[in-house]
């Protein structure tokens, strides 16, 4: 009778292990190449898709900054719509560089650290929140990141700065 416990056992473990290995499976990884540092055609499509998008948000942007200094309370009041649009902003600028980012390329990553920054910049200000020392490095940030974009647009021959 044990003999026949320990085979049904033996048996059944067998069976949880095929099941187990069956459901866990190995990630896929994607080989991507190499990746490239430019690609003039796919970055130019990019510049033109993306170009308005990067001058609305400057635009957005600089009107944030001219409403006061940080921390005063023309700039608390404007930090609600300010998130809120750039939050929008960041969703179609991100649906643009998915629709372009195939090779992904120094153009690609320099667009997508710009749009992380000002999501991380928005994440972290609040109306009711003093001003932390982090925000104006992260505004500071990213007004470097847009610099990338700006350069290489301006090199294939898309200026969207204006």
């Amino acid at each position: 009778m044990a003999v026949v416990i320990a085979l049904v056992s033996l048996v059944l473990s067998s069976i949880a292990i095929v099941r187990v290995s069956a459901v866990i499976r190995p990630p896929v990884v994607q080989d991507t190449g190499e990746q490239q540092t430019f690609i003039d055609d796919a970055d130019e499509a990019l510049c033109e898709a993306i170009g308005p998008l990067l001058s609305e948000s400057r635009t957005m942007k600089n009107a944030f900054a001219d409403v006061g200094p940080q921390g005063s309370a023309q700039q608390r009041a404007a930090i609600p719509k300010f998130v809120a649009d750039t939050r929008e902003w960041a969703q179609q600028a991100q649906a643009v560089l998915n629709d372009h980012s195939d090779p992904p390329r120094h153009l690609t990553r320099t667009i997508q650290r710009y749009i992380d920054d000002m999501l991380l910049f928005v994440d972290n200000i609040a109306p009711d929140r003093d001003p932390d020392p982090a925000d104006s490095e992260a505004w500071d940030l990213s007004i470097v990141d847009l610099r990338g974009p700006r350069g290489r647009c301006r090199d294939v021959g898309v200026d969207w700065w204006g």
